[in-house]
């Protein structure tokens, strides 16, 4: 009796005993998705225009969260999901981020920002005074903004070997260590 359940127990382990029935998404995220965002991922090509417009929404609303899953969403199939994901990104991350540097004073560390996020070659990074026992950042490798503004009393430092590329407006009021490379294209 025991050896006759092993195999089904098995089976239903390796996904056998799936029920036809159940829906597979055409195109899912590779990685397991926070309730909802995986949804709205995959309605971001549906047929409906109020589907796909409330799709939007909901991955706005999961803000950063949801642009690991965008970004591979940018490589699907279906021409309707990349150019939403694409836009989508973009809106998220126009979004600017405040340093706070709790953990420490790694700019690449997203638990020193909030939102919880590093920036990224698209993001608006403001670095404003960091008081007693907060870290002031450090950037020990390659980092990308769109805009840097540093208000008065911050400090950023960039480590030598390192490079900060900023893609828009750099604003300091603040003390910028450029021991590296800090490249502003106006």
């Amino acid at each position: 009796m025991r050896r006759a359940l092993w195999p089904a127990l098995l089976a239903l382990a390796a996904g056998c005993g799936r029920s036809p029935s159940s829906p597979t998404p055409i195109d899912p995220p590779a990685r397991t998705a926070t309730p909802g965002i995986a949804e709205a991922i995959a309605k971001l090509g549906d047929e409906n225009y109020d589907v796909r417009r409330k799709a939007g929404e909901a991955l706005l609303e999961a803000g950063r969260e949801s642009l690991p899953y965008l970004a591979e969403a940018r490589q699907s199939r279906d021409p309707e999901v990349r150019v939403r994901a694409v836009e989508l990104t973009e809106t998220i991350e126009q979004e600017p981020l405040v340093w706070v540097g709790v953990q420490d004073e790694r700019w690449d560390n997203a638990e020193n920002w909030s939102p919880k996020h590093v920036p990224g070659p698209l993001s608006i990074a403001i670095i404003p005074e960091a008081p007693a026992p907060l870290s002031a950042p450090v950037i020990r490798g390659e980092a990308e903004v769109r805009d840097l503004v540093l208000l008065r009393k911050s400090d950023l430092t960039v480590e030598e070997l390192a490079h900060l590329k900023v893609n828009g407006r750099l604003r300091s009021r603040g003390t910028l260590r450029a021991l590296g490379v800090v490249q502003s294209t106006p």
